[in-house]
């Protein structure tokens, strides 16, 4: 088969994941985002009928470690006192690496939980996150303020507000957090027990670890269990991209192929300091070491984003074309798309744009308003044609494209709360105002309330209205609120995101701003007594564990979800369970993507497949300094190709990804200083050895970021659920008839959990 005609499936694939990271925007080229990626879609103002809550604003302190600091800024939060009984428990959300969604303040697991137990519900935004933002800017000085501690700070903060303006004092607080709120969600229970009486930590990585290889350990691993055929193929693909590589020839063909570069788009996007952010937005090159590593992360990347979210029910919350799952780029890469004419309606009908895929065959213009109906029929034709035809190059290459047509959608209005810049400093009284939403919808008086924690990313209010936490809301009665992370989202706490202003962004205070939310909710809606529950996700599950740990007097439980605890620089694992994942869902997968990436290498060797590489594979990213900020200074969790028999290529190392700090904050921001802010989060929080009670951690089977988390139990007052065949997140998201029956059985153990908490 001749080279050009190998990449065909590569970068049509690939366009199908890039267009799905961010509704068609692209990202920043590593592999951070693979962590904040269920928090960027943009949701409506109500789902069916369901009004999701308005913004509103708690004065949090920035530095919650400096009592002469009294600087504060207003951070957001949501609140949902629809189901809340008098005495019943609060319930906390905590937000995590992105924008706070208050979708989840009325749907999600956990608002079943409220309506069941009468709990009062809040969502706080992560400082830096979504509309809360603690500084003018996000200035490495500033994001000095970003921190886990900072954020535990501000959970505490906002509980105890909480507590006094609703008259909630007595009462339990459970905090419910998913990913890396999971991890917030534990360690807000072990630093604060006082405050918080329990947490749910889903998916919550508790281990900071800088060289996360195990990922990819879990990827293979799905692949493998999806289609044995699925990992080889795969590898066999990056195989032929790397002897492409090699020759000037193939630098031409992986440019084509792969959609390498957007002619104009630097010009135009992109200035000042970030620019070098789009340093592959040139001809390829594979003489440049770090280029090749951030385009081979990010061909895997692809396989990664559908594997950590494989069949969760993410489309409540506004999040697109969600049944792209592990089977659907497997199919792709090993050639079993036989009905792409079902395909191309389903994931392509109306949307504009060119059709990448078949760039290098039709004549077509270069910018098209969109696919005309006759033509989409002759494309699905093209399509059988080709994937059948195809090699695991051409596969991959489809892949690449297939993933650049998905898109998003809007989002609601806020609310603002009053929020301190630093948490850590009494001095300060510099404040911002931070985003939140509100639900108080199923709220009973003497309910619970539910705070959904904001994580790494614009908070989304679609979770206002659904998702299981909304779905235990409705049982409890629970006052809701979800609150936006600082400097993420619409929650700037600065006015930029320079270095100095960076320094504001961090995990502590984060969770002070959620502590100073719960705080603020509890005087201004006279909760003080009500049971607070957190929730997260990913970052914020991680929020969710730390916030039980930090401020456990506001927090009474946290559920943790797919929160990450242990922090370690070279994530290396996370690839291993990306590869599993695909291996579990087709054989063939793996293999197939390993070939492809393979081919990819061998372009990038020569001119001729730079050029290639550049057209095929449009390389380009943006956003998401604030996260890439904390993983300098907090977490490491770099999801390299480092882990022992790899068989994604050897080109993004932990060296690569750590480079990128230095690169975008400063010389300062070495190997020396990640390890020492890594081992800063490990001996605060207690990485995998957390010591706290009344947490959940939840993870899935193939969620890579289990491998960071907990997933056997600690204590009979602290458990482990590990749900077999899941994903990211995947008890969070609201009930779908597609659900297997362990997921099901998760989240009813999760609320009858909560249940014995608000009883205790």
């Amino acid at each position: 088969m001749k080279p050009l005609l190998l990449a065909f499936g590569l970068a049509t694939l690939i366009s199908i994941i890039e267009a799905k990271k961010d509704g068609g925007e692209k990202q920043l080229p590593w592999k951070v985002v693979r962590f904040s990626s269920r928090l960027r879609s943009q949701v409506p103002s109500n789902i069916e009928g369901k009004p999701v809550p308005d913004d509103q604003w708690f004065p949090q302190n920035l530095d919650h470690f400096h009592p002469t600091d009294d600087r504060m800024w207003k951070q957001r939060y949501f609140v949902n006192d629809t189901f809340y009984k008098k005495g019943g428990p609060i319930f906390l959300m905590i937000g995590g690496e992105g924008e706070a969604n208050p979708i989840w303040m009325v749907e999600g697991t956990w608002i079943d939980y409220a309506r069941e137990m009468g709990a009062l519900c809040f969502q706080l935004e992560h400082r830096f996150y979504g509309k809360s933002h603690p500084t003018t800017d996000m200035s490495v000085k500033n994001l000095a303020y970003l921190s886990s501690e900072q954020a535990l700070g501000d959970l505490a903060t906002f509980i105890s507000g909480m507590n006094q303006a609703r008259n909630l004092t007595g009462s339990k607080w459970i905090a419910f957090g998913g990913s890396y709120p999971g991890s917030l969600a534990a360690w807000l229970r072990l630093k604060y027990p006082h405050l918080i009486h329990g947490s749910v930590s889903t998916s919550g990585p508790l281990y900071a670890k800088a060289d996360f290889f195990e990922y990819l350990q879990v990827v293979r691993q799905a692949l493998k269990v999806t289609d044995p055929e699925c990992g080889p193929a795969l590898e066999d693909a990056l195989q032929k991209v790397d002897v492409l590589s090699r020759h000037r020839t193939g630098w031409a063909m992986i440019s084509k192929k792969f959609k390498y570069v957007k002619k104009g788009y630097l010009s135009k996007h992109v200035s000042g300091p970030n620019q070098i952010l789009y340093s592959l937005c040139t001809p390829f090159d594979s003489t440049k070491k770090h280029d090749m590593a951030n385009f081979f992360e990010n061909l895997v990347g692809n396989f990664e984003d559908v594997v950590q979210y494989n069949k969760d029910n993410r489309a409540f919350e506004g999040v697109a074309n969600t049944n792209v799952t592990i089977k659907t780029l497997c199919d792709i890469m090993t050639g079993k798309t036989v009905e792409a004419k079902d395909t191309t309606s389903k994931f392509f009908h109306n949307l504009d744009g060119e059709f990448r895929t078949l760039k290098a065959k039709f004549d077509r213009r270069t910018d098209t308003e969109g696919l005309e109906d006759f033509f989409k029929s002759y494309l699905s034709e093209k399509i059988v044609e080709y994937n059948v035809q195809s090699s695991t190059l051409q596969r991959l290459a489809s892949v690449n494209q297939f993933m650049l047509k998905i898109t998003g959608k809007p989002v609601p209005d806020d609310q603002w709360f009053p929020q301190n810049l630093d948490h850590f400093h009494p001095t300060d009284d510099r404040m911002w105002k931070q985003r939140y939403f509100v639900n108080d919808t199923f709220y009973k008086k003497g309910g619970p309330i539910f705070l959904m924690i904001g994580g790494e990313g614009e908070a989304n209010p679609i979770w206002m209205v659904e998702g299981t936490w909304i779905d235990y809301a409705r049982e409890m009665g629970a006052l809701c609120f979800q609150l936006e992370h600082r400097f993420y989202g619409k929650s700037h706490p600065t006015t930029d995101m320079s270095v100095k202003n960076l320094a504001y962004l961090s995990s502590e205070q984060a969770l002070g701003d959620l502590a100073t939310f719960i705080s603020g909710m509890n005087q201004a809606r006279n909760l003080t007594g009500s049971k607070w529950i957190a929730f997260g996700g990913s970052y914020p599950g991680s929020l969710a564990a730390w916030l039980r740990l930090k401020y456990p007097h506001l927090i009474h439980g946290s559920v943790s979800t797919s929160g990450p605890l242990y922090a370690k620089a070279d994530f290396f694992e996370y690839l291993q369970v990306v590869r599993q994942a695909l291996k579990v869902t087709d054989p063939e997968c793996g293999p197939a993507l390993e070939d492809a990436l393979q081919k990819v290498d061998v372009l990038s060797r020569h001119r001729t497949g730079w050029a290639m590489i550049s057209k095929k594979f449009n390389e380009a990213g943006v956003g998401g300094r604030q996260w890439l900020y904390q993983t300098c200074t907090e977490f490491g969790w770099y999801q390299s190709s480092d882990q022992p028999g790899h068989p994604y290529t050897p080109y993004f190392p932990i060296e690569f990804l750590e480079k990128q700090c230095t690169d975008i904050f400063g010389s300062k921001y070495d190997l020396a200083l990640l390890q020492k802010g890594i081992d800063q989060t490990n001996i605060m929080y207690g990485g995998k050895d957390i010591q706290v009670s009344n947490v959940i951690f939840v993870h899935g089977s193939i969620d890579p970021w289990h491998a960071m988390g907990i997933t056997k139990d600690i204590s009979d007052q602290t458990k482990a659920i590990f749900i077999q065949g899941t994903a990211h997140c995947a008890n969070m998201y609201p009930e779908s008839p597609e659900d297997p029956p362990q997921l099901k059985m998760a989240r009813t153990k999760i609320f009858g959990m909560i249940q014995d908490w608000l009883k205790a």
